[in-house]
């Protein structure tokens, strides 16, 4: 995987971005590459950004780039900002979606970059099963914090013209 941003090329390999898309229940990719402009969407739940901030309209074809969970000062009565089937379900409007390990997904980068270096990792659609979503992304801290020109600590409002992120998914 590679994002093209104003600061120039940036290639993710397995350092910064696993392809998790098949695995962990997830709907496996319908394709093995695409691209789309690159949006970062801040937190799944956060009670300071207005859940119109990034309508789903906005985000058809984009790569987006979002935070796991729920920003500090979120409550159990916090609604998600997008429901999550929307998301990654078959009739998302994303070319791809990119979540950060942080939080409850560190463990999952952990175990998920190990199986992508030992080629064990399956993400593409068999031939002839329906289409699942979007091809999904674990990306690292360090690897979003590239992705938005910016740390993570405070990153919350949405972000568009952040440049266009590729990937290619191949059979190892």
């Amino acid at each position: 995987a590679a994002a093209r941003t104003p600061r120039g090329e940036t290639d993710l390999a397995a350092t910064y971005a696993v392809p998790i898309s098949g695995q962990f229940g997830l709907p496996a990719a319908p394709r093995p590459e695409g691209e789309g402009p690159l949006v970062f969407g801040g937190f799944l739940v956060d009670p300071e950004v207005a859940a119109d901030a990034l309508p789903m309209d906005r985000l058809r074809g984009a790569v987006l780039l979002l935070r796991w969970g729920p920003a500090p000062g979120a409550t159990g009565q916090t609604p998600p900002r997008w429901m999550l089937p929307a998301l990654i379900g078959p009739g998302s409007p994303l070319a791809a979606i990119l979540f950060v390990a942080e939080g409850d997904l560190e463990q999952g980068w952990s175990y998920a970059s190990r199986l992508a270096a030992s080629g064990s990792i399956g993400t593409l659609r068999p031939a002839g099963t329906p289409s699942g979503g979007p091809a999904v992304f674990l990306v690292s801290p360090e690897g979003a914090e590239r992705l938005i020109g910016r740390s993570l600590d405070g990153a919350r409002q949405p972000m568009t013209g952040l440049g266009t992120f590729r990937y290619e998914l191949r059979e190892t």
